[in-house]
């Protein structure tokens, strides 16, 4: 983790420290942040085809300033197959993974399920159809639509209507 405050373009004082180490899942892809619930949510690829996870660590304890929240077990929800990409939708609170392997997106709630409340958080995701291989996804905010690429599929995409966390 790196302060960006004190490690920018204009400001270098805090570019010379180390950066902090945090232990997730096997084969992190991707990382989002709800700056709402200070939240980062990391997909865990683990193996490839098999379901993967997304680890939930503090943002307000493990950040570029302070690290004491940084060490010890962090919270995973179990995903689809093959996880890539995370995206959050501030509005309704919904964690949108894609599963690249599972031709789908899992969804869970980002709401209940954030740093340090582990009861918010299911033991596995719910998974909506998204097309084949989905990879990347991103979330309009100001319409609540969520949009997901398939590169492999001719170059597709799938457009969902944002859901409730």
């Amino acid at each position: 983790m790196i302060n960006g405050a004190t490690c920018n373009a204009t400001n270098h004082s805090g570019c010379g420290h180390l950066a902090a180490v945090v232990k997730v899942g096997l084969n992190p892809q991707s990382a989002a942040i709800n700056d709402h619930t200070r939240t980062v949510y990391v997909t865990n690829n683990a193996l490839g085809n098999v379901p993967g996870t997304v680890s939930v660590i503090n943002g307000a304890t493990c950040n570029g300033s302070r690290t004491s929240g940084c060490s010890g077990h962090h919270l995973t929800v179990t995903v689809g197959r093959s996880p890539i990409s995370v995206a959050v939708d501030t509005r309704t609170g919904a964690i949108y993974v894609t599963d690249f392997s599972s031709a789908a997106v899992s969804v869970f709630n980002g709401s209940t399920c954030k740093a340090g409340v582990a009861k918010g958080c299911p033991r596995t995701a719910r998974l909506q159809a998204a097309g084949s291989q989905p990879f990347g996804v991103s979330v309009n905010q100001l319409t609540g639509t969520v949009y997901v690429t398939q590169p492999f599929q001719a170059g597709s995409m799938s457009i969902l209507r944002s859901q409730p966390g």
